[in-house]
C-alpha cells in the first residue's frame, strides 16, 4: 500500500447524554446558556446540535465538530426546554445505557487561550457503549445489566 492512512473526513461528532432526573433547578439551561456565551458554538437547524470548528494548526482545514444533545425518552424539565428557541435534547432510547455504570476520567491539554487545563468528565463504561451502539431496546423497556460476557475491564 502507497499511503496506508486513510486521510481525516474533517470533522467528528459528539454526543452528550443527559439525564433529566439530575438536570433540575435550571441545570440543563445554565449549560447551553454558558456553551453559547463562549460564542464558539452555533445552533443548526436541527434542534439538539451545536456545531463548531477545531483548527488543529496542521495545515489542513478546520475539523468540524458536531455536539448533538441527547436523552433517554420521557419526562424533561419544563424549565430545561426554555433555553434557546425550540431547542432541546433528542430522544435516544439507547442513550440510557451511558447510565448503567459512567466512570469519571480526567481529560489534560490545553484550552482555548493555551493554558494548561484538566477538565473532569463521566463517561459510558465499555458495556454501555458497545450496548448502546448495538442493542437499542423499544421505547418504554426497562434497560438491565447484561450477564457478563465481556472481560473484565
Amino acid at each position: 500500500m502507497a499511503n496506508p492512512q486513510e486521510p481525516h473526513v474533517r470533522s467528528i461528532d459528539i454526543d452528550l447524554a443527559f439525564d433529566s432526573e439530575r438536570l433540575t433547578g435550571g441545570r440543563y439551561a445554565e449549560l447551553v446558556k454558558t456553551l453559547l456565551d463562549t460564542k464558539r458554538y452555533s445552533t443548526t437547524n436541527q434542534a439538539f446540535k451545536f456545531q463548531t470548528s477545531v483548527d488543529l494548526d496542521d495545515g489542513d482545514s478546520p475539523i468540524l465538530v458536531d455536539v448533538d444533545f441527547l436523552k433517554p425518552p420521557g419526562r424533561w424539565p419544563k424549565e430545561a426546554s426554555n433555553t434557546v428557541d425550540g431547542f432541546r435534547p433528542l430522544d435516544a432510547t439507547a442513550c440510557a445505557t451511558a447510565f448503567l455504570d459512567p466512570k469519571t476520567v480526567d481529560v489534560n491539554g490545553l484550552n482555548t487561550t493555551g493554558a494548561q487545563n484538566t477538565v473532569r468528565v463521566r463517561v459510558t463504561n465499555l458495556e454501555g457503549f458497545l450496548i448502546g451502539s448495538y442493542r437499542s431496546p423499544r421505547p418504554g423497556s426497562v434497560i438491565r445489566r447484561p450477564r457478563r460476557h465481556l472481560p473484565d475491564r
